[in-house]
């Protein structure tokens, strides 16, 4: 569990017509061609430990984890979302100044497992 400020994510897919003359307008279907994850996450720098520092390098794989609700009554949640990203690849980590805190901008990309076995996000509704 990492403390962060914001997360942000981007899903974009490439789409292609599939044409036929069985069809008014040509087009019978629409397929993905190409599909982009992309978002970034930014966890406070902790001035006490290192641990931080080395859970992340640039091109190396990680799992992403995070959730968002409304308030509900007291110890009840309610109108949850879940994200989840088995393999994401860090592809940036400056540094940057929010208030006088030191925190990370980790940048990401997220894609199919290395064997294409299993979806790039995973999303639930509560």
């Amino acid at each position: 569990e990492i403390p962060v400020q914001s997360v942000a994510m981007s899903l974009e897919n490439t789409l292609a017509n599939v044409q036929s003359t069985c069809s008014p307008n040509g087009i019978i279907a629409q397929r993905v061609t190409e599909q982009a994850i992309t978002g970034s996450i930014t966890p406070y720098m902790d001035s006490t430990s290192v641990a931080l520092f080395s859970a992340f390098d640039t091109n190396t794989q990680f799992s992403l984890f995070f959730r968002c609700q409304n308030p509900g009554t007291t110890g009840v949640k309610k109108e949850a979302v879940a994200f989840y990203l088995p393999n994401c690849i860090c592809t940036a980590l400056p540094k940057q100044d929010a208030d006088g805190l030191m925190q990370y901008s980790l940048e990401f990309s997220a894609g199919p497992s290395s064997t294409g076995v299993g979806s790039p996000l995973y999303i639930g509704f509560i």
